[in-house]
């Protein structure tokens, strides 16, 4: 039997990234569901990868010793909050551990000359970052391999529709010999059709592959509440957005569930916001939450993406104070047309003008799902 290698922004420790793991969980799943014969394994990379320097040049043992004083760091970092966060990353990681088939061990970047994987797939999520210093060369799927490979790319993200210009060449060269190339953003086809690279797909999210029945058939009811309730899911820092969602909980009678510090990191206007704090959520939790939610604000990409597949009344909140991540939120706004719900939360706002058109979404979806299942289909049926 062929094996399916999947290299994606899946990690098992350190995170609290609820969308990082139903993207990953949502791929897996697929491909080993729709693809018998196929094996399929996401691997799990280890923390120091990689990287080639792309403006200066460091030793590889003193970027290694970088990263471990980093990772050290972070994990004796004096934070009001560690204990709720370690906690919470105890109970996400082990939705990983229990839904998605992985690979044996953490891999480095010279295993990959043992492994015996017929195709790699890199991909969802932002696996292609940029920055003007370094590339992640595993993450463009340049190692050396035991055998001939097929390298694909499903649904890869840049984050946002920047490449430095040191980069441009580096990138050409590694994806000049992929079997398919597939984005998660629209945007960034036509940004690699500019630097010559044609060919590329535009395909949706793994989430999406999955229908809101097979969603449900992994979401636990945390038990909290039995009112009607708002979810709340920002990793954005504004007071002045959770005073706006205070008052519309209010004025419409209903309670409002919020995960605090959501990002991992002590967030101050977290404190005191919400009827309910939900510290220890797990990712099945997560998912019932949005499911039966009666509204959901949030600035996540994938809280949006859940809530179009259970077809909730979601309000896509701008993240005021934050580096520049709304390219993804605004590409898939645009894919079902839906972007007058890409709101700042203003005292004015009146959201009872907002309308939600299933009929219209589920329309594009359905269009969009398939020829992504489709692209799939012909990349690891040869065709």
């Amino acid at each position: 039997m062929k094996k399916i290698g999947i290299i994606s922004e899946l990690t098992i420790s350190n995170s609290v990234n609820y969308g990082n793991k139903i993207q990953g969980y949502a791929l897996n799943k697929y491909l080993n569901d729709n693809f018998s014969e196929y094996d399929t394994y996401s691997i799990i990379l280890s923390k120091n990868q990689k990287m080639l320097f792309t403006k200066f040049y460091m030793p590889p043992f003193l970027y290694d010793m970088f990263i471990n004083l980093k990772l050290f760091l972070k994990r004796f970092k004096k934070n009001r909050t560690i204990d709720l966060i370690r906690k919470r990353e105890k109970t996400i990681n082990c939705f990983v551990k229990k839904h998605i088939k992985l690979y044996s061990k953490i891999v480095k970047y010279n295993d990959f000359k043992k492994m015996d994987f017929d195709y790699y797939i890199v991909g969802s999520d932002v696996v292609w970052a940029q920055n003007d210093k370094t590339i992640n060369k595993i993450k463009f799927l340049k190692f050396n391999t035991k055998k001939e490979i097929k390298k694909i790319s499903y649904a890869a993200s840049f984050g946002r529709d920047y490449i430095p210009k040191n980069n441009v060449k580096y990138i050409k060269e590694y994806l000049s010999d992929y079997y398919k190339i597939s984005l998660r953003e629209k945007s960034s086809v036509k940004m690699l059709n500019d630097i010559g690279i044609n060919d590329v797909y535009h395909v949706c999210d793994p989430a999406l592959l999955l229908t809101k029945e097979e969603w449900s058939s992994i979401e636990i009811n945390p038990n909290i509440t039995n009112e009607k309730y708002i979810f709340v899911y920002l990793l954005g820092k504004s007071s002045e957005q959770r005073e706006y969602i205070n008052k519309f909980a209010k004025n419409n009678k209903l309670r409002i569930i919020n995960i605090p510090h959501a990002n991992g990191k002590y967030n101050q206007v977290d404190d005191d916001f919400g009827d309910y704090k939900y510290n220890d959520c797990s990712v099945e939790n997560w998912i019932w939450l949005i499911h039966n939610a009666d509204y959901v604000f949030t600035d996540s990409f994938h809280g949006l993406v859940l809530s179009s597949i259970f077809q909730k009344k979601f309000i896509v909140v701008k993240r005021l104070y934050d580096v520049d991540i709304n390219n993804r939120i605004i590409d898939y706004l645009s894919t079902i047309h839906q972007e007058d719900k890409f709101l700042t939360l203003e005292k004015d706002l009146d959201l009872k003008k907002i309308k939600w058109d299933y009929i219209q979404i589920k329309k594009e979806l359905e269009i969009f799902i398939s020829n992504s299942k489709n692209y799939l289909e012909n990349a690891l049926n040869n065709k």
